[in-house]
């Protein structure tokens, strides 16, 4: 949310007037979209200031939802789903793979999303969405860091 909120938006001419343009999170889509929408003319009747177009900009982004976390909380909800259980991780782990990281790496980007799922507590310190990973069920690439190196070293591993 910390990317989304107090966005100030990115002031440009076009054709006589001054447009604001910023990000708005779409369902559905993981890239956000780049709107423009108007200020003011740049001179003649309607005309504003720096600060005044400033503060249109803020009014412009307020009144667009952009920055609302309850915009961003549906928009979430629609992308990810409300919590991360072994199917999303799933697929978040065929995404990794088919993009060609390491097993090293997207086990430690696992590894992420469980400490923030387990992150979440109430107020008596307990774990709001406690889960049972499933390592096999989300088909984690094995690391070649766990493997033996030699053959002579499957001895101690039985």
């Amino acid at each position: 949310m910390a990317r989304r909120s107090g966005q100030l938006g990115y002031e440009e001419v076009k054709g006589g007037w001054y447009y604001v343009r910023f990000r708005m999170d779409v369902p559905e889509q993981e890239n956000r979209l780049y709107l423009s929408r108007p200020i003011c003319p740049v001179s003649g009747p309607g005309r504003l200031t720096k600060p005044e177009r400033l503060r249109k900009r803020k009014e412009i982004i307020a009144a667009s939802g952009a920055d609302t976390e309850e915009h961003f909380k549906k928009v979430e909800a629609v992308n990810y789903g409300t919590t991360f259980r072994n199917p999303e991780v799933k697929q978040l782990v065929a995404k990794m793979v088919v993009a060609g990281l390491s097993a090293k790496s997207v086990n430690k980007y696992v590894q992420v999303v469980k400490m923030v799922v387990a992150s979440a507590i109430n107020e008596n310190g307990e774990e709001l969405y406690p889960r049972k990973w499933d390592h096999e069920f989300q088909s984690q690439p094995m690391s070649p860091y766990h493997l033996p190196k030699a053959a002579t070293d499957l001895c101690y591993y039985l």
